[in-house]
């Protein structure tokens, strides 16, 4: 990252530090699907931690819940689209995309943590 990527991922690294928590950049994956394979998949692969290492960490699954800022997701256009042939019920079609995110995880209560510091 650079420019004002890098400056507020770094705002946030410091924020995840103070609260406790891990911060890695990471590739999120999504895979909606439709037909047999109905549905949406969201993961986050390969991930880099703030000092450059890349930690050996499986696919972790994310909830569209979970992903910040709301909405952010609404109208996002397939980078790749797969056609599979699934048999007698028609073509099966994944559309699917790759974004740059920040992944936080948190050791206690994040909220403790950071009240009075960064909640107003």
């Amino acid at each position: 990252m650079n420019g004002v990527d890098s400056e507020v991922s770094q705002i946030l690294v410091n924020v995840a530090e103070e609260a406790g928590c891990d911060a890695h950049g990471a590739i999120m994956h999504l895979i909606e699907g439709d037909g047999a394979y109905a549905g949406s998949l969201y993961y986050m692969g390969s991930r880099t931690a703030p000092d450059g290492s890349r930690p050996l960490l499986p696919s972790t699954p994310v909830r569209f819940s979970e992903v910040l800022p709301v909405g952010v997701l609404d109208d996002v256009e397939a980078d790749e689209v797969r056609v599979t042939a699934t048999g007698n019920e028609g073509p099966a079609i994944e559309n699917v995309c790759c974004y740059a995110a920040i992944m936080f995880w948190c050791h206690g209560d994040p909220i403790e943590a950071l009240e009075g510091k960064w909640f107003y």
